[in-house]
């Protein structure tokens, strides 16, 4: 097993994409649709002679819109849900960096080498938050360790 964490996506972001994705896919549906009543009507002509053909090509149309209808739907099910876990998502982070900068006390000492002292602050870090904040996602308490710790040496 690899130790290997995935980045972490803030939640506005994912917001942001899935939001993409439903445009995406209702600007799809659309020109289906339009596509569609045009072959209904004869103006775009499929199948010269052959009902069938006709038939068959709607039908296709319609299966695609109801695929590309039935994403747009769980993108904007999804996108409400998030939305509410960015907030959220942004509070606890907020909590983090205060508690974190109120309580934290640098191990470093002048006689600490320059290599290591990233290190030692990271460790630090990541006690002092796992001690407070359990239960965190790996990725999610990298990203909030980054944040930590520019906050706190904007300089290194």
């Amino acid at each position: 097993m690899s130790n290997y964490t995935k980045p972490y996506v803030e939640a506005d972001e994912r917001a942001e994409q899935l939001r993409s994705s439903f445009f995406a896919f209702m600007i799809m549906d659309i020109i289906i649709l339009v596509v569609s009543v045009l072959i209904y009507i004869d103006i775009i002509p499929i199948a010269v002679g052959s009902m069938t053909t006709k038939i068959f090509d709607l039908s296709v149309l319609a299966l695609l819109f109801l695929i590309f209808l039935g994403i747009s739907v769980g993108s904007f099910i999804k996108l409400n849900n998030i939305k509410k876990d960015a907030t959220k998502e942004i509070n606890l982070t907020e909590e983090i960096i205060e508690y974190t900068v109120k309580n934290f006390n640098d191990p470093v000492n002048e006689e600490t080498p320059e290599e290591e002292k990233y290190f030692l602050r990271e460790e630090s870090l990541k006690a002092l938050i796992t001690s407070e904040f359990k239960g965190l996602d790996d990725s999610y308490l990298e990203f909030v360790l980054e944040t930590v710790y520019e906050e706190l040496f904007p300089n290194n």
